[in-house]
Formats: C-alpha cells, sequence, structure tokens
C-alpha cells in the first residue's frame, strides 16, 4: 500500500517501507520559520485530516512524540526529558508537546513509521500509554 507523509506545506509519497526513513529526514532536516528544527508529520493513506499516525520530532531535542489516532506511542527505557517545540503549520506559531508525549527516539519514530508502512497497522515496535 501506498501511504503519504505531510508536514508543513509539503507532502511525499511513501511508496515501500523503505521510503520511511528519506521522507523523515528530510522533513526534519530543514530550518522552519519558527526557527527551529521540530515539525509534525503526518502520515496515511486516505486525507491529511484522517492520517492515523502522527510523529512529531525536535532534532535540536533529539527526541519524538509518535502517537496513534492520538494514543501517545512510549519508547521502553525512554523517560520524559523536555518539553518539544514544533511547527505544525508554517503560518501559525510552534506548538509545544509535553515532556510525557515526548517518550521516543528519533531513529525510534523512524522504525515505528517504516513498520506502518509495511503493516498498516500500528507499530508493536512502541508501547502504547493508556488513555
Amino acid at each position: 500500500m501506498t501511504y503519504t507523509a505531510w508536514w508543513g506545506l509539503d507532502l511525499k509519497t511513501i511508496a515501500s517501507p523503505e521510503d520511511a526513513p528519506a521522507v523523515i529526514q528530510e522533513a526534519t532536516s530543514r530550518l522552519y520559520p519558527h526557527g527551529g528544527r521540530g515539525i509534525t508529520i503526518r502520515i496515511g493513506d486516505g486525507e491529511e485530516a484522517d492520517a492515523p499516525r502522527r510523529i512529531e520530532v525536535d532534532t535540536e531535542a533529539g527526541r519524538a512524540a509518535v502517537s496513534w489516532n492520538g494514543v501517545p506511542g512510549i519508547e521502553p527505557g525512554v523517560e520524559p526529558a523536555q518539553p518539544l517545540t514544533v511547527g505544525d503549520d508554517p503560518y501559525e506559531a510552534p506548538v509545544m508537546i509535553p515532556a510525557e508525549r515526548a517518550r521516543v527516539s528519533p531513529a525510534m519514530a523512524i522504525q515505528a513509521a517504516e513498520e506502518y508502512a509495511r503493516t498498516g497497522q500500528r507499530p508493536e515496535c512502541l508501547e502504547w500509554a493508556v488513555v
């Protein structure tokens, strides 16, 4: 199945699981209007607003927040450290992601994106918070 990744005003096709790392790297490698490198990326197979997978990555903080339909993912052994500052809309101010939701390394966020692109299901490489 083919998925789409959306961030800011950009979008990119993820045609295979192997494409996921390059797409996320492209999204996180830019300097954004808010002056940071944090960005929100949505991944799904339909419309952007319906994308079940959301990744917020702040490369300066070295952390990510991953969610599936709003439920936060947790990388085992990663404790809350600091909030993330990410841009979601280039015309809006950046948003703060609480440290409690930013419990994933960027590398694990990429692994979770690859798993989602491979299975179409909630990634099992992360634990999921009970909400």
